[in-house]
């Protein structure tokens, strides 16, 4: 639950993620590093995925808490950051265990949702935002595999929009992309795995979306 307070500590607006996102989507899920550190396990289970059965286990259990699952009483969003868009009264939300970025109305309404169209049921998919180059052209995505310089964001912290230039109906958002479970797959080798900072320009009109700027991929694994 995401909540806004005013000065004097009081509780004025609540967001209930559970009942305007999917708490079932487990594609990302299934793809985590289990050893990763802000998962709270050991790190001997560094690169293990879970597999379908491994979360419906997890579901008919009683451990709840900082547990990776699906459904509620479990981390299936585990945001980490939340903005502010005062242009129309929004908020926008990094939820790492949904590699997904996603503007919410005051109206409790999602706005859009930067992030793989894999696994969104009917009432998110519409949401998600088209990929484009920089002339507007649809890019050609297979899965979560997209043509040219494209790619969503995986397991992102800190998705904050860039308030000097956003206007109007064009909203330009970074984020640090981590990298993990890229492509929605663990690689052959962690050596393969590279974060970097990432911009993204948004029409939330057309609701498409560009990637214009990047660093980090180049670097490699640092």
């Amino acid at each position: 639950m995401i909540i806004e307070v005013d000065q004097s500590g009081q509780v004025v607006d609540e967001w209930k993620l559970w009942e305007m996102l999917d708490p079932t989507r487990d594609n990302v899920m299934k793809v985590l590093d289990q050893g990763a550190v802000c998962l709270n396990i050991d790190a001997s289970q560094s690169g293990q995925t879970m597999s379908a059965e491994d979360i419906k286990k997890l579901s008919e259990s009683d451990n709840f808490g900082d547990v990776p699952g699906t459904g509620l009483g479990y981390n299936w969003a585990h945001v980490n950051s939340v903005d502010y868009d005062p242009s129309d009264d929004s908020i926008i939300i990094s939820s790492r265990h949904q590699s997904a970025i996603v503007k919410i109305g005051c109206d409790k309404k999602v706005k859009w949702i930067l992030a793989s169209p894999e696994g969104w049921k009917k009432g998110w998919s519409e949401k998600v935002l088209t990929p484009v180059d920089k002339n507007g052209k649809p890019i050609k995505c297979e899965g979560s595999v997209c043509e040219g310089n494209f790619d969503f964001t995986w397991t992102q912290h800190t998705a904050f929009r860039v308030d000097e230039k956003s206007k109007g109906d064009i909203i330009y958002i970074t984020a640090f992309d981590n990298g993990d479970a890229r492509s929605m797959e663990q690689p052959a080798l962690p050596e393969m795995k590279y974060s970097r900072a990432v911009v993204y320009k948004i029409d939330q009109k057309k609701m498409t979306v560009e990637q214009v700027w990047e660093y980090g991929k180049e670097l490699g694994n640092k």
